[in-house]
C-alpha cells in the first residue's frame, strides 16, 4: 500500500531542533467502539524512567527556546505523566484516543491523533507567522484564535491543528466514535533516539490491531535526513 498522508516538517524546524524525529502511522479502515481490552501488559522495550525523564526536560526547554512558559502550557507527555502520577489513573476519552495516550506515559512521548476524513491537505509542522485561524471552545461555544508569531504549530490547509507543537489540540480534526481513517504522530528529542521511537512505534501498532484486527497499518521515521519505513 502506497501510503500519500505523509507530513512535511518546514525547514526552520530542523534548522532549531537537528535532532527531533516524527513516527508518522497511519491506520485505515479502523474502528473506534471497540472496549480497551487484551492490551499489552509491559512495553519491554520502553525506556527506563530516568530516560523518560530526561526527555521530558529536553522538551520543557524546547518550549523555553520557542519563548513558551513550559509550567504554563507544558507538552502533551508531560501533562499526562503528572496527571497520572498524581491521580493514578488515566483520562478516558475513546478507545483509540485512550491507547494512544497509554503509549505516550509509558514510553514518555508525545502522542497525537486526528481523523484523516477530517484534514484538508496533508499536516504540517511549522514556525506560525500568527495568521493562522484555530477553531477552538471556549465555555461551549466555538471561537477562532491565532497562534502568537514564532509558536510551533501543526497546520492543515485550513488552519491550525494542534498549537504550541502538541500542547493543545483543535476538535476539528480531532478522532471520534465515528473516525475510521486515523493518523498518529509521535515526536521526540534528544536524549531519544530513532530505536526507541521505533519501539513506541511498533507497540502503539501492536496495541492498535487488537482493537482493530480488520485495519491496514503504515508507519514513517522521518527526521531531518529523510523519511524511513518502519518495517511492520
Amino acid at each position: 500500500m502506497t501510503e500519500t498522508f505523509i507530513p512535511k516538517i518546514a525547514p526552520q524546524i530542523w534548522e532549531h531542533f537537528p535532532d527531533f524525529f516524527v513516527a508518522s502511522i497511519v491506520m485505515r479502515q479502523g474502528e473506534n467502539n471497540s472496549p480497551v481490552t487484551s492490551l499489552t501488559d509491559e512495553y519491554p522495550d520502553k525506556p527506563d524512567k530516568s530516560l523518560i525523564e530526561e526527555h521530558l526536560q529536553s522538551w520543557a526547554e524546547a518550549y523555553r527556546i520557542l519563548g513558551e512558559k513550559h509550567k504554563k502550557t507544558p507538552s502533551s507527555a508531560y501533562a499526562l505523566i503528572k496527571r497520572y502520577e498524581k491521580t493514578g489513573e488515566m483520562p478516558v476519552i475513546n478507545p483509540v484516543v485512550d491507547l494512544y495516550n497509554r503509549i505516550s506515559v509509558e514510553f514518555g512521548i508525545p502522542a497525537g491523533g486526528e481523523d484523516i476524513d477530517r484534514y484538508t491537505g496533508i499536516p504540517f509542522l511549522k514556525i506560525s507567522d500568527g495568521t493562522e485561524p484555530f477553531e477552538t471552545s471556549k465555555s461551549g461555544k466555538m471561537v477562532t484564535e491565532h497562534p502568537r508569531q514564532g509558536e510551533v504549530v501543526w497546520c492543515d490547509d485550513l488552519g491550525v491543528t494542534c498549537r504550541r507543537w502538541n500542547w493543545r489540540q483543535g476538535p476539528r480534526t480531532r478522532i471520534d466514535e465515528d473516525t475510521s481513517n486515523f493518523w498518529f504522530v509521535l515526536e521526540a528529542l534528544p536524549p531519544f533516539d530513532k530505536n526507541i521511537v521505533k519501539n513506541a512505534t511498533l507497540a502503539l501498532i501492536e496495541d492498535a490491531k487488537k482493537l482493530c484486527p480488520q485495519a491496514a497499518f503504515t508507519a514513517k521515521l522521518i527526521s531531518k535526513n529523510g523519511e524511513q519505513e518502519i518495517s511492520l
